[in-house]
């Protein structure tokens, strides 16, 4: 990134900011003496946090049904080591959203739609190579277009009106701001996620999450930079009303190659992950895909 754009964010006051919970547990989280119980300490002081934990917890995401109903018990299900990404994502919406103070200037509802969507495609995305933890492919999917956001703060009167190719046109919208400003929003989001704080691993898969994925592969960048490449070709579909053929064609892209079982099983599993997550993030996403889906959804070809 050029050393004038870095010194105008740097500049930049209205940037997002790192969640104040997620803050706190980053700075114990590599201490040895660290423990979950220490965690829900933390988590215990925001209520509402503590409530979309448990909810998470209880989710079909765990295979649970409903009969967790505190934090400990819940971090306890998830692992200390899958705890933390997830913890981080589900602080995310309302201190990035506040923190940024867009309101009026970016339609945020748009935004987290997006980000729903390619958290859940990265999370599946890990759970289908088996190797990479779906609750940090959760976590970058869910913020690789955070520098969106960073371009908006950062240049308020000639950015968001370019923002309506974000979900209709994301390719374009990348194309602009390279020629605008020389870098992409996934170079500006991996700067404010390393100022974060954030694990180098994720900083990297966001920075790189516009890259084509290469043939299947067992990394977090593999499982980002896919979710970002379906969710255009999702939002191409809804765009077109052929949603279905979109999410085949998508699921069966030369580095992903799934069979005709695999896409309609995936597709299935992804719409119910999805409406764990809205749910969690107050974003409408499941409605919009569905209605594409309805009539049409996923007979055997």
């Amino acid at each position: 990134m050029k050393q004038e754009l870095l010194e105008r964010l740097e500049k930049t006051e209205r940037l997002p900011v790192v969640p104040v919970v997620a803050a706190q547990v980053l700075s114990i989280v590599d201490k040895p003496t660290t423990s979950l119980s220490d965690i829900a300490d933390i988590i215990e002081k925001d209520p509402a946090l503590s409530l979309r934990v448990m909810q998470m917890a209880n989710s079909a995401f765990y295979g649970r049904s409903r009969s967790i109903c505190a934090v400990l018990p819940a971090l306890t299900l998830i692992g200390l080591k899958h705890a933390v990404p997830l913890v981080i994502a589900l602080s995310a919406k309302s201190a990035m959203s506040e923190s940024a103070g867009l309101a009026g200037r970016v339609d945020l509802d748009m935004y987290w739609r997006r980000a729903v969507l390619t958290s859940c495609l990265s999370s599946k995305l890990a759970a289908y190579v088996g190797v990479v933890s779906p609750e940090e492919a959760l976590l970058a999917g869910l913020l690789q277009d955070i520098g969106v956001l960073v371009c908006a703060a950062a240049f308020p009167a000639a950015y968001p009106e370019k923002l309506d190719l974000f979900s209709v046109d994301h390719e374009r919208l990348c194309d602009y701001e390279v020629n605008t400003f020389g870098s992409d929003h996934s170079q500006f989001g991996a700067w404010l996620l390393a100022r974060w704080g954030l694990p180098a691993a994720l900083v990297a898969a966001v920075r790189n999450s516009h890259e084509t994925p290469l043939n299947k592969e067992s990394s977090l960048h593999w499982c980002v930079a896919g979710a970002g490449c379906i969710a255009n070709c999702l939002m191409h579909g809804m765009s077109a009303g052929t949603l279905r053929d979109h999410i085949r064609s998508a699921l069966h892209f030369y580095w992903l190659r799934m069979d005709v079982d695999e896409v309609d099983e995936f597709t299935i599993e992804l719409l119910d992950l999805v409406a764990v997550t809205e749910s969690l993030f107050d974003a409408d996403v499941i409605s919009a895909l569905e209605s594409r889906v309805a009539g049409e959804r996923l007979e055997k070809v």
